[in-house]
């Protein structure tokens, strides 16, 4: 209980900082962590972003030249289309996709011989969309992969505003909840160059629903007061025979604006243990979470704990505790000057009273630099994520330059991963690719 002591002890340090910094306004770009964005919707279902996107994408300018004069003809075809019984939120099913082909090379130094990849990805995503309305709309995306011909429909669902105050969505899709940045079921510390180079260690989700992806959910959500009542059920993808009661995952969150500080009380429900969705007959434990995000002196901080339940009747030991996961960090980014600037920063403590390592600290960073070199359109970013005791962890440092090509982009990147699976000597991978980029 003493290590359950010091995590309290952070957590309500973490929160009277928080309270005891100057009261100002939220910034008015902060959005919901729990929401996912619905696109031409009057409720719009918002995704906790990057709070770097915006450094890493340059707006264009977009101008109007050359329009023809409005003639009798254009206009009564004008007047025939405005004819047709339409509302001003009806879009008709469109299509749209996105493709991204990449080849590249990489060499990894470790041993007396390096070794030499090439590589070649391709991903395409097909989308289509439709609205009859502001109440009812449908969205999917298509994607298919290569090198594994992964061919698979990654979402698929609808969106319903009930009585024009209930938003409802089902069908299968991502749903993102959490403030928490760096330390997510995301591969953060994957640059994407190419597949080899991804960081293989596995990081506990601070997103309780990380696999929602790969469920058929229904999520609704109640705006109250000052925020938002939220529930999620899931169900797994392939499962022909009619479900129970506790083969079901259920998921609640309330969020609410108290003293402009974010708060949000959530939990999650497994599957009984009794239920054949239990893997290998091993029920995992329920889940209960608490974190705060405050943004003072164009600072964003955050602090959230996450709490695996395995003993709701022997909570006063170690008994009854699965996990304790603690994460406070923050970010900011200078986006007025140029180049532009963003730093985030992440501490996590991991108790976990019946595994091989009881105590984890570790600590994340991300910096990066945009709208560099004459045509504004190279940037650079710099991670590293550090696990203590057993001191090891990985340095990674990538550069891309937009439009290095017709329709493409040039990456490189420089990756020194050290620790006791490597010895005394660090690995160093290097890795450039170049990657195709078309949307129609």
């Amino acid at each position: 209980m003493r290590q359950l002591a010091v995590v309290g002890i952070v957590f309500v340090g973490l929160i009277c900082g928080l309270f005891a910094q100057e009261s100002i306004p939220v910034t008015e770009d902060f959005e919901a962590p729990n929401q996912e964005f619905v696109e031409d919707s009057v409720l719009e279902d918002e995704v906790w972003e990057d709070p770097f996107a915006d450094l890493f994408n340059e707006a264009e300018d977009i101008s109007v030249e050359n329009q023809e004069p409005a003639t009798p003809v254009s206009i009564a075809a004008t007047a025939e289309e405005e004819a047709v019984p339409k509302n001003i939120f009806f879009k008709p099913l469109t299509f749209y996709g996105h493709l991204e082909a990449e080849v590249g090379v990489s060499g990894i130094f470790h041993d007396a011989k390096p070794q030499f990849l090439g590589f070649l990805l391709f991903k395409n995503d097909l989308s289509l969309s439709a609205r009859v309305s502001k109440n009812l709309g449908m969205n999917g995306t298509l994607s298919v992969q290569y090198p594994s011909f992964a061919v698979n429909i990654s979402t698929l669902y609808f969106d319903y505003l009930l009585l024009d105050k209930v938003y409802v969505s089902g069908g299968k899709k991502t749903i993102n909840w959490g403030y928490v940045q760096l330390f997510n079921d995301m591969s953060f510390f994957d640059f994407n160059f190419h597949q080899e180079f991804e960081q293989t260690k596995k990081y506990v989700p601070t997103n309780i629903l990380s696999d929602s992806g790969n469920m058929i959910s229904l999520h609704v959500q109640l705006p109250v007061w000052t925020g938002t009542i939220s529930g999620v059920v899931l169900y797994p993808i392939g499962r022909n025979t009619a479900p129970g009661f506790g083969d079901f995952v259920y998921a609640g969150s309330v969020e609410m604006m108290l003293w402009n500080t974010a708060i949000n009380l959530f939990g999650r429900k497994n599957p009984s243990g009794d239920s054949e969705l239990s893997a290998n007959g091993v029920h995992k434990a329920p889940v209960l979470g608490l974190e705060l995000k405050r943004s003072a002196f164009s600072v964003d901080m955050y602090g959230q704990v996450v709490v695996g339940i395995q003993n709701f009747k022997a909570l006063g030991n170690k008994n009854g505790y699965e996990s304790v996961i603690s994460t406070v960090g923050f970010y900011r980014v200078w986006d007025r000057i140029r180049p532009k600037i963003g730093v985030s920063l992440e501490y996590q403590y991991v108790y976990a009273p019946h595994s091989a390592t009881a105590h984890i600290h570790r600590t994340a960073f991300l910096g990066g630099l945009s709208s560099l070199g004459p045509k504004k359109n190279m940037k650079v970013a710099l991670t590293w994520n550090h696990q203590y005791i057993v001191n090891d962890g990985s340095l990674k440092l990538g550069l891309t330059v937009n439009n290095a090509l017709p329709h493409a982009n040039w990456k490189a990147g420089l990756e020194m991963a050290y620790g006791q699976e490597f010895g005394t000597i660090p690995r160093f991978t290097l890795a450039t690719s170049v990657v195709l980029l078309m949307d129609y």
